[in-house]
């Protein structure tokens, strides 16, 4: 980072967003400007936050994998308890329940007909 104005416009900002005030904000600036240290000081704060950034997109994409899994896992349990609740019913109430219909009953009800896509 070699124009100053982004390496103040930098500073500015990660020091924002460590809970520094404005006075103190500029009076760092101006001691790194007075000690030549601005440069080099802006670069490593920048890539410090660069990578922090990276770990929590990481950490968020990895949280949404966990949740899509979970929930896959929890449509097949129901799916599979279904399955066998039907599998096992021969009658609900004075309603025979033939093998055709608790194959095509379970499909009915455990089977998604609309994709609403991915809203993890």
């Amino acid at each position: 980072m070699q124009k100053e104005s982004n390496q103040i416009l930098v500073m500015e900002e990660l020091l924002k967003l460590e809970d520094y005030d404005d006075e103190d904000i500029e009076s760092q600036i101006e001691h790194l400007k007075e000690s030549g240290r601005l440069e080099s000081i802006s670069t490593k704060k920048f890539e410090k936050w660069k990578k922090t950034v990276e770990e929590e997109r990481k950490e968020l994409i990895e949280q949404q994998q966990q949740a899509i899994e979970l929930q896959k896992r929890k449509e097949r349990n129901y799916r599979d308890s279904l399955y066998s609740f039907i599998s096992e019913t021969e009658e609900v109430g004075e309603l025979k329940i033939s093998k055709i219909d608790k194959k095509l009953l379970a499909d009915y009800i455990a089977t998604r007909s609309i994709d609403i896509g991915n809203l993890v």
